[in-house]
């Protein structure tokens, strides 16, 4: 009884730490719920599909989310001869919700969808455990960001913030994004500034999620035309994002592709492509050739060198 009760438990901060876009509280706490004994029934399949998913967790830190995708179909397939139990349907939402997530990083927006909506079928009929829904609905939000749907963004958010009340907080990750989106630039940057103290009293100024909203508020003050501004937080974004994500990352591939746009939109285009350079490297490297974020590098670099062009640098000049 106290194994189970302290399975719940876990399982509880794994989902609140998911909404909130803490990684490795996810997975520490997601490692530790794993080693926590399954239901008797449940026992094989559960402990295959713990290992396939560990596995799909290092595969997606190696940026193979190729494969990550892989061993998460597979972990969600030894269910299938499981009988019908609120057991299996925990299990199979959480891989769900995983997969995802790995889905839209590979930029398969597509079937990360379908993989979500499968997510959250089975966790609305969860009602012991609203987190999961509620990060089902976090990842809903999340995908509709991405791929610009940002009032489906946004009511996917709000559908998390209440089924989690407190726990969701003020802190979001990804608000000032979809705010951004929405063209609602003084609360974007308002939703940016408060979860980049909140995240710098929590891990210190050079986290991850710091660097995140340091890049968002290099993105308002370039809409904005502030251009040095955001140039000063694009640059701290990159040093941080190099410094704990590795030099050849695909978020520090985006920041040189941001870094590009705004030399773009400052009138210099061979400064721009430099950086489109290197970054569609890493894009192509990491990403493969047909991922959305290498094809949208790719059109930035040939807009880029054909403003250098002698022509085409007059037209731009003028």
């Amino acid at each position: 009884m106290f194994s189970k009760l302290r399975a719940l438990w876990t399982t509880q901060k794994a989902l609140i730490a998911a909404a909130r876009g803490d990684v490795p509280e996810v997975v520490r706490l997601g490692k530790l719920a794993r080693e926590l004994p399954p239901p008797r029934r449940l026992r094989p399949a559960a402990t295959r599909a713990s290992i396939l998913m560990d596995l799909a967790t290092g595969a997606s830190r190696e940026r193979d989310h190729r494969h990550a995708v892989a061993l998460l179909r597979e972990a969600e397939r030894l269910f299938t001869s499981v009988g019908a139990s609120t057991g299996r349907s925990r299990w199979v939402a959480e891989i769900l919700l995983r997969l995802g997530g790995e889905l839209r990083l590979a930029g398969r927006y597509t079937d990360a969808c379908d993989a979500l909506i499968r997510a959250e079928q089975l966790a609305n009929t969860d009602a012991a455990r609203p987190m999961r829904l509620a990060s089902v609905f976090n990842a809903q939000g999340i995908l509709a960001k991405d791929t610009g749907l940002y009032e489906a963004a946004l009511a996917r958010y709000e559908a998390a913030r209440a089924l989690m009340g407190a726990e969701f907080g003020e802190d979001h990750p990804a608000l000032g994004a979809v705010l951004l989106g929405l063209g609602r630039l003084d609360e974007a940057e308002e939703a940016y500034l408060r979860s980049k103290t909140i995240w710098t009293a929590r891990r210190g100024p050079g986290h991850h999620e710091v660097a995140v909203q340091l890049n968002g508020l290099a993105t308002v003050s370039q809409a904005r035309g502030d251009f040095d501004a955001a140039e000063r937080d694009f640059w701290e974004a990159l040093r941080i994002k190099q410094r704990v994500l590795g030099a050849e990352h695909r978020e520090v591939a985006a920041l040189l592709n941001n870094l590009g746009a705004l030399e773009m939109d400052r009138g210099h285009p061979e400064a721009a492509a430099r950086l489109y350079e290197t970054a569609l490297l890493t894009f192509r490297e990491t990403l493969g050739d047909d991922h959305p974020d290498t094809r949208l590098c790719t059109e930035n670099l040939a807009r880029g060198r054909e403003l250098t062009q002698p022509n085409q640098r007059m037209r731009w000049s003028s």
